[in-house]
């Protein structure tokens, strides 16, 4: 209990000292950054894993049970059955050493996002896509880590890190997450800004089980605030690279972020003539998010920044910090994607 006390005592403080946490395309599934650091979480047994699948609703998918991904790195397409698909997503996506609630989260997360999309290409398919389902690059392991990727990542230790994931993944292998009756878009990302951001402030789209929610986990994660110093120069390049802005002479009044949401995320700031969306400026000077604050000091203008990633639908370090407290991975699921039920493809 003190331990419980003393967090929330910390997690208090943090938030008062950092006050726009608390006030304030193309979905991206972002990568979470490498972190071997875990706590495992004990097993479902077997016969209680099987009674749960066993309660879940079957779903009829127009699918092949394949997914074609067109491997930007050569043009080709590569098919590869669901079962390894999600494995191999689950590779790509968060650390081996993830606690197994955090695992099964993210294979339902991945799978039910690449499975609306082969759904949305089959009704309207995408010219560039040569009829492949998404693309990817598959060299870095971008979505999808293929067997090769993952020997060279892992060596020696192949056979072990992989089975664990297996060992995970596959209590959960054909779940997916269903709104609605349609499949959900289960976006999600590394960290969160403490609170989860609704999707209308990123997507431009409100989608009622992508709203925000207390991820007070992330917090205590290393990389959740982070800074960024750049000089004038650097600063007037990166912008003017792709647009024509005029700044004055007042270094001070370069930078004016005029709204951002409740959650933090920054809306609309000025730059010398221009306005633009945090989103933007994020991906300009390559931040790790759009909430950030920006100040000029010693001839630099330092952003801090909170948060990796658009911070919409399931943080995965957030998700980590639940399951290392006890949560399973349907509490995980159904904190980040609210109202959304879990069903079943027989794959």
């Amino acid at each position: 209990m003190k331990k419980i006390f003393y967090m929330g005592v910390i997690l208090s403080i943090f938030m008062l000292a950092v006050p726009l946490i608390s006030i304030g395309m193309k979905v991206e599934g972002e990568k979470v950054a490498k972190n071997d650091d875990t706590i495992n979480s004990e097993k479902l047994s077997e016969t209680e894993n099987n009674k749960e699948q066993s309660d879940v609703p079957i779903i009829n998918l127009n699918s092949s049970n394949t997914f074609k991904i067109l491997d930007t790195s050569t043009q080709n397409i590569v098919e590869v059955s669901d079962r390894d698909f999600i494995y191999g997503a689950v590779c790509a996506e968060i650390p081996y050493t993830f606690n197994a609630e955090m695992l099964k989260a993210q294979a339902v997360a991945s799978y039910t996002y690449y499975s609306r999309l082969r759904e949305q290409e089959k009704q309207n398919p995408t010219e560039s896509l040569k009829g492949a389902d998404f693309s990817c690059d598959l060299s870095v392991g971008e979505s999808y880590a293929t067997e090769s990727f993952l020997k060279e990542r892992w060596g020696d230790n192949y056979d072990n890190n992989f089975s664990i994931v297996k060992n995970a993944v596959d209590k959960v292998i054909g779940e997916v997450l269903v709104y609605d009756n349609d499949l959900a878009l289960t976006c999600y990302h590394a960290i969160s800004y403490g609170v989860t951001e609704s999707s209308e402030n990123v997507f431009s789209q409100s989608l009622p089980y992508l709203q925000s929610v207390a991820s007070s986990g992330d917090v205590f994660t290393d990389g959740y605030c982070t800074s960024v110093s750049l000089s004038a120069d650097e600063l007037k390049k990166l912008f003017n690279n792709n647009y024509t802005v005029n700044f004055g002479t007042n270094m001070n009044d370069w930078i004016k972020i005029s709204s951002r949401s409740n959650a933090g995320t920054v809306l609309k700031a000025t730059v010398g003539d221009k306005t633009f969306t945090g989103l933007e400026i994020r991906n300009i000077l390559s931040l790790r998010s759009a909430n950030f604050t920006v100040v000029y000091s010693q001839e630099k203008f330092v952003f801090t920044v909170y948060g990796y990633g658009h911070s919409v639908g399931m943080s995965q370090w957030g998700g980590e910090y639940m399951a290392q407290q006890g949560a399973d991975y349907k509490e995980i699921l159904s904190t980040y994607y609210k109202g959304t039920v879990i069903s079943k493809v027989d794959i």
